[in-house]
């Protein structure tokens, strides 16, 4: 059986610490980032994760997108 996935990608304010909270959050969670692709652009960063976990894992990371909000990250889940 295939591993369940998702991708995630996010956008924000660069700051330090930034990809760090965003992992912390994904691995207290349960998920695990399989692949990622991450770019500055002047101020700004963007993340695309390939994420995958247990289905339960994966939906209390689609439950709990809202904290990234609040970390000052732009969120979408695919």
């Amino acid at each position: 059986m295939a591993t369940p996935f998702m991708v995630l990608s996010a956008l924000g304010a660069d700051r330090p610490g930034l990809v760090a909270d965003l992992t912390r959050f994904l691995v207290e969670r349960g998920a695990n980032v399989e692949e990622s692709r991450m770019v500055t652009l002047g101020a700004e960063f963007g993340v695309m994760m390939l994420v995958s976990g247990e289905p339960a894992a994966l939906e209390r990371v689609q439950g709990e997108l809202g904290a990234l909000e609040r970390r000052g990250l732009a969120r979408h889940q695919h």
